[in-house]
C-alpha cells in the first residue's frame, strides 16, 4: 500500500510505501506522479519507506516503466527509511544520470523534507 503524506501546491510530493504494494497501487501511483508532473513540471519526492514487503525492485520498475520517461523532470529523491533501500535505486542509474538521491533513517524524515527545499 502506499499513502500520499504531502501534496500542498508545490513540486515537493511525499508517499510512504509500506506492507504489501499491489498491482493497483502501482498503477495509482504512476497516475498520482504523472498529474503531478503535468502540473508542476518538476518534482521532488519524498519516499518513505515502512515495512515495505512482497515487491520487488525488479517488479517495481516493470509496473512503472511508462512513468519512468519522466525521470529527467524528477529533480530529487529523499528516501527515508535507512540505507537498505540504497540497491533499489540502483537499477534507475542508467536512466537517471543527474538525479539527486539522498538517504535518511527512518526517524529523519523532517530532514528528509528540508532538503527537498533547500537548493544545495
Amino acid at each position: 500500500m502506499f499513502e500520499v503524506l504531502q501534496e500542498d501546491g508545490s513540486n515537493r510530493l511525499g508517499l510512504r510505501l509500506g506492507g504489501t504494494v499491489t498491482r493497483p497501487d502501482l498503477q495509482e501511483l504512476r497516475e498520482l506522479l504523472e498529474g503531478a508532473l503535468a502540473r508542476h513540471g518538476t518534482l521532488r519526492l519524498l519516499v518513505a519507506v515502512d515495512g515495505l514487503r512482497g515487491v520487488k525492485a525488479g517488479a517495481l520498475l516493470r509496473e512503472l516503466e511508462p512513468a519512468l520517461r519522466y525521470l529527467p523532470r524528477i529533480e530529487r529523491v529523499a528516501v527515508v527509511g535507512g540505507r537498505e533501500w540504497e540497491p533499489w535505486w540502483e537499477p534507475l542509474a542508467p536512466r537517471a544520470e543527474r538525479l539527486l538521491v539522498r538517504f535518511f533513517d527512518a526517524d529523519q524524515e523532517a530532514a528528509g523534507w528540508a532538503w527537498l527545499g533547500s537548493r544545495e
